[in-house]
Protein backbone atom coordinates (compact mmCIF):
# COMPACT_ATOMS: atom_id res chain seq x y z
CA UNK A 1 0.00 0.00 0.00
CA UNK A 2 1.29 3.32 -0.99
CA UNK A 3 1.52 5.43 2.37
CA UNK A 4 3.66 8.26 1.63
CA UNK A 5 0.66 9.58 -0.38
CA UNK A 6 -1.45 9.94 2.95
CA UNK A 7 -3.17 12.78 3.95
CA UNK A 8 -4.31 13.50 7.66
CA UNK A 9 -7.48 12.25 6.78
CA UNK A 10 -6.49 9.01 4.89
CA UNK A 11 -4.41 8.15 8.37
CA UNK A 12 -7.97 9.10 10.57
CA UNK A 13 -9.70 6.12 8.13
CA UNK A 14 -7.51 3.97 8.44
CA UNK A 15 -8.37 1.12 10.26
CA UNK A 16 -4.80 -0.22 11.19
CA UNK A 17 -3.69 3.06 12.12
CA UNK A 18 -6.52 3.65 14.97
CA UNK A 19 -5.25 0.82 16.32
CA UNK A 20 -2.27 2.05 16.41
CA UNK A 21 -3.32 5.37 18.09
CA UNK A 22 -4.97 3.24 20.49
CA UNK A 23 -2.26 0.34 21.05
CA UNK A 24 -4.92 -2.34 20.52
CA UNK A 25 -2.76 -4.37 18.19
CA UNK A 26 1.30 -5.16 18.21
CA UNK A 27 1.36 -5.67 14.17
CA UNK A 28 -0.13 -2.39 13.83
CA UNK A 29 1.96 -1.14 16.14
CA UNK A 30 4.54 -2.40 14.57
CA UNK A 31 3.48 -1.88 11.12
CA UNK A 32 3.01 2.16 11.64
CA UNK A 33 6.27 2.20 13.47
CA UNK A 34 8.43 0.82 10.50
CA UNK A 35 6.36 3.39 8.60
CA UNK A 36 7.60 6.31 11.02
CA UNK A 37 11.03 4.96 10.47
CA UNK A 38 10.82 4.26 6.65
CA UNK A 39 9.24 7.36 5.44
CA UNK A 40 10.18 10.64 7.44
CA UNK A 41 8.18 12.87 5.64
CA UNK A 42 5.17 11.23 6.69
CA UNK A 43 6.16 12.21 10.05
CA UNK A 44 4.24 15.29 10.62
CA UNK A 45 1.04 13.87 9.08
CA UNK A 46 1.01 10.80 11.51
CA UNK A 47 1.87 13.87 14.23
CA UNK A 48 -0.98 15.88 13.48
CA UNK A 49 -3.51 12.61 12.62
CA UNK A 50 -2.30 10.78 16.19
CA UNK A 51 -2.70 14.92 18.16
CA UNK A 52 -6.78 14.82 16.43
CA UNK A 53 -7.77 11.66 17.41
CA UNK A 54 -6.27 11.99 20.92
CA UNK A 55 -9.11 14.63 20.88
CA UNK A 56 -11.32 12.63 20.23
CA UNK A 57 -10.52 9.76 22.16
CA UNK A 58 -12.82 9.24 25.19
CA UNK A 59 -13.25 6.40 28.11
CA UNK A 60 -15.50 4.07 25.85
CA UNK A 61 -17.55 3.64 22.63
CA UNK A 62 -20.96 4.81 23.77
CA UNK A 63 -19.15 8.08 24.71
CA UNK A 64 -17.33 8.55 21.75
CA UNK A 65 -20.48 8.49 20.15
CA UNK A 66 -22.07 10.47 21.62
CA UNK A 67 -18.95 12.92 21.59
CA UNK A 68 -19.40 12.30 17.54
CA UNK A 69 -22.49 12.80 17.13
CA UNK A 70 -22.30 16.12 18.74
CA UNK A 71 -19.24 17.32 16.57
CA UNK A 72 -22.14 16.28 13.47
CA UNK A 73 -24.62 18.85 14.84
CA UNK A 74 -21.63 21.56 14.81
CA UNK A 75 -20.72 20.38 11.24
CA UNK A 76 -24.08 20.25 10.29
CA UNK A 77 -24.51 24.13 11.67
CA UNK A 78 -21.40 25.58 9.01
CA UNK A 79 -23.01 26.39 5.98
CA UNK A 80 -19.61 25.51 4.36
CA UNK A 81 -20.18 21.50 5.57
CA UNK A 82 -23.70 21.46 5.14
CA UNK A 83 -23.58 18.98 2.57
CA UNK A 84 -21.77 16.28 5.22
CA UNK A 85 -24.40 14.41 6.37
CA UNK A 86 -25.07 10.27 7.88
CA UNK A 87 -27.18 8.68 9.48
CA UNK A 88 -27.06 9.28 13.12
CA UNK A 89 -26.71 5.90 14.31
CA UNK A 90 -22.92 4.30 14.00
CA UNK A 91 -23.61 0.98 13.85
CA UNK A 92 -20.37 -0.23 12.24
CA UNK A 93 -16.32 0.37 13.36
CA UNK A 94 -16.27 1.42 9.96
CA UNK A 95 -18.84 3.97 10.10
CA UNK A 96 -17.10 5.55 12.95
CA UNK A 97 -13.49 5.78 11.85
CA UNK A 98 -15.43 7.45 8.81
CA UNK A 99 -16.60 10.36 11.25
CA UNK A 100 -12.87 10.57 12.27
CA UNK A 101 -11.93 11.86 9.20
CA UNK A 102 -14.79 14.27 9.27
CA UNK A 103 -13.80 15.32 12.46
CA UNK A 104 -10.46 16.14 11.47
CA UNK A 105 -11.48 18.38 7.67
CA UNK A 106 -13.26 20.06 10.27
CA UNK A 107 -10.50 20.82 12.70
CA UNK A 108 -7.94 21.45 10.42
CA UNK A 109 -10.55 24.16 8.49
CA UNK A 110 -11.07 26.20 11.95
CA UNK A 111 -7.35 25.68 12.75
CA UNK A 112 -8.04 25.38 16.43
CA UNK A 113 -9.00 22.00 18.98
CA UNK A 114 -12.99 21.18 19.33
CA UNK A 115 -13.81 21.22 22.51
CA UNK A 116 -16.24 17.66 22.65
CA UNK A 117 -18.87 18.04 24.84
CA UNK A 118 -21.08 15.19 25.71
CA UNK A 119 -24.54 15.41 28.14
CA UNK A 120 -22.74 13.41 30.97
CA UNK A 121 -19.10 13.61 32.07
CA UNK A 122 -17.25 14.11 28.41
CA UNK A 123 -13.91 15.70 28.14
CA UNK A 124 -13.04 18.96 27.29
CA UNK A 125 -10.29 19.79 25.12
CA UNK A 126 -9.20 23.58 25.34
CA UNK A 127 -6.71 24.98 22.59
CA UNK A 128 -4.07 26.12 24.52
CA UNK A 129 -3.86 29.62 21.67
CA UNK A 130 -7.71 30.07 22.34
CA UNK A 131 -7.72 33.49 23.63
CA UNK A 132 -11.39 33.10 25.02
CA UNK A 133 -13.11 35.71 23.54
CA UNK A 134 -16.95 34.71 24.61
CA UNK A 135 -15.72 34.76 28.43
CA UNK A 136 -15.83 38.12 30.79
CA UNK A 137 -14.60 38.59 34.45
CA UNK A 138 -17.15 37.99 36.81
CA UNK A 139 -14.84 38.69 39.80
CA UNK A 140 -11.31 39.84 40.65
CA UNK A 141 -9.48 40.56 44.17
CA UNK A 142 -6.65 42.59 45.15
CA UNK A 143 -3.84 41.52 46.49
CA UNK A 144 -4.31 40.02 50.19
CA UNK A 145 -7.81 40.27 49.87
CA UNK A 146 -11.02 37.07 50.04
CA UNK A 147 -14.15 37.67 48.13
CA UNK A 148 -17.10 34.81 47.88
CA UNK A 149 -19.82 35.13 45.50
CA UNK A 150 -22.86 33.37 43.89
CA UNK A 151 -22.58 32.33 40.61
CA UNK A 152 -25.59 32.46 38.26
CA UNK A 153 -26.81 28.32 38.88
CA UNK A 154 -25.97 28.88 42.30
CA UNK A 155 -22.59 27.61 42.64
CA UNK A 156 -20.11 29.32 45.13
CA UNK A 157 -16.97 30.41 45.32
CA UNK A 158 -14.11 31.93 47.51
CA UNK A 159 -11.48 33.86 45.85
CA UNK A 160 -7.45 34.46 47.32
CA UNK A 161 -5.82 37.67 46.30
CA UNK A 162 -4.87 38.33 43.28
CA UNK A 163 -7.20 36.65 41.56
CA UNK A 164 -9.38 37.11 38.39
CA UNK A 165 -12.52 34.39 37.32
CA UNK A 166 -13.62 34.78 34.37
CA UNK A 167 -17.27 33.16 33.33
CA UNK A 168 -18.57 31.64 29.65
CA UNK A 169 -20.76 34.53 28.20
CA UNK A 170 -23.37 30.86 27.49
CA UNK A 171 -22.47 28.95 31.18
CA UNK A 172 -25.53 27.71 32.62
CA UNK A 173 -26.78 27.22 29.11
CA UNK A 174 -25.52 23.59 27.66
CA UNK A 175 -22.51 24.02 30.60
CA UNK A 176 -20.78 25.76 33.36
CA UNK A 177 -16.99 26.79 31.78
CA UNK A 178 -15.09 29.26 33.66
CA UNK A 179 -11.19 30.55 33.52
CA UNK A 180 -9.68 31.01 36.94
CA UNK A 181 -6.03 32.79 37.37
CA UNK A 182 -5.01 32.34 41.27
CA UNK A 183 -6.46 30.20 43.36
CA UNK A 184 -10.43 29.98 44.70
CA UNK A 185 -12.70 27.44 46.41
CA UNK A 186 -15.76 26.09 44.33
CA UNK A 187 -18.86 24.66 46.04
CA UNK A 188 -20.40 23.17 43.01
CA UNK A 189 -24.44 22.99 42.83
CA UNK A 190 -25.79 19.82 41.27
CA UNK A 191 -26.58 19.82 37.64
CA UNK A 192 -26.03 16.88 36.41
CA UNK A 193 -27.41 18.18 32.49
CA UNK A 194 -24.60 20.74 32.78
CA UNK A 195 -21.07 19.60 33.57
CA UNK A 196 -18.86 22.30 35.56
CA UNK A 197 -15.76 23.07 34.21
CA UNK A 198 -12.94 25.29 35.34
CA UNK A 199 -9.89 25.86 33.20
CA UNK A 200 -6.35 26.88 34.64
CA UNK A 201 -3.15 27.16 32.57
CA UNK A 202 -2.97 24.10 30.95
CA UNK A 203 -5.69 21.85 32.99
CA UNK A 204 -9.43 21.33 33.12
CA UNK A 205 -11.57 20.09 35.67
CA UNK A 206 -14.71 18.72 35.37
CA UNK A 207 -17.50 18.64 38.44
CA UNK A 208 -21.06 17.95 38.54
CA UNK A 209 -21.74 18.95 42.32
CA UNK A 210 -18.68 18.72 44.46
CA UNK A 211 -16.36 21.17 46.09
CA UNK A 212 -12.73 21.09 45.08
CA UNK A 213 -9.59 23.96 45.39
CA UNK A 214 -8.00 25.09 42.45
CA UNK A 215 -4.21 26.88 43.14
CA UNK A 216 -3.19 28.19 39.63
CA UNK A 217 -1.47 31.59 39.70
CA UNK A 218 0.61 32.82 35.84
CA UNK A 219 3.78 34.04 38.15
CA UNK A 220 4.47 30.67 39.42
CA UNK A 221 3.28 28.54 36.28
CA UNK A 222 2.52 25.68 39.24
CA UNK A 223 -1.26 24.40 39.01
CA UNK A 224 -3.07 22.01 41.89
CA UNK A 225 -6.56 21.21 42.33
CA UNK A 226 -7.69 19.52 45.59
CA UNK A 227 -10.93 17.68 46.23
CA UNK A 228 -12.92 18.07 49.56
CA UNK A 229 -16.32 16.28 48.29
CA UNK A 230 -18.10 14.36 45.61
CA UNK A 231 -15.72 13.49 42.35
CA UNK A 232 -14.01 15.21 39.47
CA UNK A 233 -12.33 14.77 36.34
CA UNK A 234 -9.05 16.24 35.61
CA UNK A 235 -7.70 16.64 31.97
CA UNK A 236 -4.30 18.34 31.34
CA UNK A 237 -2.72 18.82 27.59
CA UNK A 238 0.76 20.37 28.76
CA UNK A 239 2.79 17.13 27.41
CA UNK A 240 3.59 17.38 24.04
CA UNK A 241 0.48 18.04 23.42
CA UNK A 242 -1.42 14.75 24.54
CA UNK A 243 -4.30 14.90 27.18
CA UNK A 244 -3.35 13.18 30.27
CA UNK A 245 -6.83 12.25 32.35
CA UNK A 246 -7.35 10.88 35.85
CA UNK A 247 -10.10 11.15 38.66
CA UNK A 248 -9.69 12.57 42.41
CA UNK A 249 -11.35 11.19 45.02
CA UNK A 250 -12.08 13.12 48.34
CA UNK A 251 -8.69 13.73 50.10
CA UNK A 252 -7.17 14.07 46.85
CA UNK A 253 -4.96 16.37 44.90
CA UNK A 254 -3.30 16.61 41.67
CA UNK A 255 -0.76 19.19 40.52
CA UNK A 256 1.42 20.37 37.25
CA UNK A 257 4.42 21.54 38.27
CA UNK A 258 6.40 24.16 36.07
CA UNK A 259 9.15 21.88 36.05
CA UNK A 260 7.09 19.00 34.21
CA UNK A 261 4.24 18.23 32.26
CA UNK A 262 3.35 15.52 34.11
CA UNK A 263 0.39 15.30 36.32
CA UNK A 264 1.36 14.27 39.67
CA UNK A 265 -1.55 12.33 42.24
CA UNK A 266 -0.93 12.73 45.80
CA UNK A 267 -3.47 12.58 48.67
CA UNK A 268 -3.82 15.73 51.65
CA UNK A 269 -4.96 16.40 55.04
CA UNK A 270 -8.56 18.05 54.55
CA UNK A 271 -7.73 20.52 57.48
CA UNK A 272 -5.88 21.98 54.99
CA UNK A 273 -8.86 23.27 52.60
CA UNK A 274 -10.86 24.24 56.07
CA UNK A 275 -7.74 26.10 57.00
CA UNK A 276 -7.71 27.59 53.79
CA UNK A 277 -11.42 28.72 53.93
CA UNK A 278 -10.94 30.10 57.55
CA UNK A 279 -7.39 31.57 57.18
CA UNK A 280 -6.54 29.59 60.08
CA UNK A 281 -3.36 29.44 61.01
CA UNK A 282 -1.90 26.77 63.34
CA UNK A 283 2.18 27.69 64.70
CA UNK A 284 4.08 25.32 66.74
CA UNK A 285 8.21 26.17 67.65
CA UNK A 286 7.28 26.92 63.84
CA UNK A 287 10.49 28.04 62.32
CA UNK A 288 11.16 30.95 59.91
CA UNK A 289 10.99 28.71 56.96
CA UNK A 290 7.72 27.18 58.54
CA UNK A 291 6.07 30.69 59.00
CA UNK A 292 7.10 31.39 55.42
CA UNK A 293 5.14 28.58 53.70
CA UNK A 294 2.27 28.61 55.34
CA UNK A 295 1.35 32.72 54.97
CA UNK A 296 2.54 31.87 51.23
CA UNK A 297 -0.26 28.78 51.74
CA UNK A 298 -3.32 31.12 53.06
CA UNK A 299 -2.68 34.72 52.00
CA UNK A 300 -0.14 33.73 48.79
CA UNK A 301 2.53 36.34 49.21
CA UNK A 302 5.97 36.04 48.66
CA UNK A 303 8.43 37.01 51.58
CA UNK A 304 11.87 37.99 51.80
CA UNK A 305 13.70 38.53 54.92
CA UNK A 306 16.52 41.36 56.00
CA UNK A 307 19.54 40.68 58.87
CA UNK A 308 18.08 36.90 59.45
CA UNK A 309 18.41 36.42 63.20
CA UNK A 310 21.05 34.43 64.21
CA UNK A 311 18.84 32.18 66.44
CA UNK A 312 16.05 29.98 65.66
CA UNK A 313 12.82 31.59 65.09
CA UNK A 314 10.52 29.30 67.14
CA UNK A 315 6.58 30.80 67.15
CA UNK A 316 3.79 29.30 68.79
CA UNK A 317 0.51 30.54 68.04
CA UNK A 318 -3.12 30.04 66.26
CA UNK A 319 -4.90 32.35 64.47
CA UNK A 320 -8.25 32.14 62.54
CA UNK A 321 -9.83 34.45 60.40
CA UNK A 322 -7.37 37.45 60.92
CA UNK A 323 -5.72 39.71 58.00
CA UNK A 324 -2.13 38.89 57.19
CA UNK A 325 -0.75 41.93 59.11
CA UNK A 326 -2.80 40.96 62.17
CA UNK A 327 -0.80 38.14 61.77
CA UNK A 328 2.90 40.03 61.12
CA UNK A 329 1.87 42.30 64.13
CA UNK A 330 1.89 39.24 66.62
CA UNK A 331 5.05 37.21 65.08
CA UNK A 332 7.26 40.56 64.58
CA UNK A 333 6.87 41.56 68.41
CA UNK A 334 7.48 38.31 69.91
CA UNK A 335 10.85 37.90 66.90
CA UNK A 336 11.69 41.05 66.78
CA UNK A 337 11.28 42.70 63.02
CA UNK A 338 9.11 45.07 61.37
CA UNK A 339 7.73 44.74 58.66
CA UNK A 340 6.37 46.08 54.72
CA UNK A 341 4.14 44.83 52.53
CA UNK A 342 3.62 45.78 49.01
CA UNK A 343 1.35 43.92 46.35
CA UNK A 344 2.04 40.23 47.36
CA UNK A 345 5.34 40.88 48.17
CA UNK A 346 6.24 40.59 52.06
CA UNK A 347 9.81 41.94 53.35
CA UNK A 348 10.74 41.09 57.45
CA UNK A 349 13.57 43.20 58.83
CA UNK A 350 14.55 42.04 61.78
CA UNK A 351 16.53 43.90 64.73
CA UNK A 352 20.34 44.28 64.16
Amino acid sequence: MEYSTYSVEDLLTDESFINYCEGKSEADTALWTAIENEMPELSPKIAEAKRLYSMLAVTNKAEKEQALLRLKRKIESIEEASNLETEITIPSIKRRIAWYSVAAAVLVLLGVFAVLQTKESSPYLISVQNNFSDFKVVASTKSNERKSIVLPDGSKVVLNGLTTLKIANAYNKEDRVLLLNGEAFFEVSHDKSRPFVVIANKTTTTALGTSFKIKNYTSTHDCSIMLQTGKVRVESFAKENKIQRTQLLPGEQVSLPSASAELLKSKFNNNEIDNWLQRKLVFSKASLNEIKAKLNAIYHVEITVENTPENKVAFTGEFKNESLEQVLDAIGFSNHFIYTISNNQVNLKFEK
